[in-house]
């Protein structure tokens, strides 16, 4: 069984974030539920998109951006 560790498809407009405390498990649940490549880069933070920004914003989610 291979194991996929990479996106389907390419990050548009990455950035680079990480969730604010009481937020991790929230958010991670979002991003996977978002139909849309992510990577998790390390523990709480992620590579993401401008439409899972928006959509984690819209669900009242904080985070924080790192960089991009």
């Amino acid at each position: 069984m291979k194991i996929h560790d990479t996106p389907v498809g390419p990050i548009r407009n990455p950035r680079v974030i990480e969730f604010t405390s009481g937020n991790e498990a929230k958010g991670f649940h979002v991003l996977m539920l978002s139909n849309t490549p992510v990577k998790v880069i390390d523990k709480n933070q992620y590579i993401v998109s401008d439409r899972q920004c928006a959509l984690l914003k819209e669900k009242g989610i904080d985070y924080i951006v790192k960089s991009r």
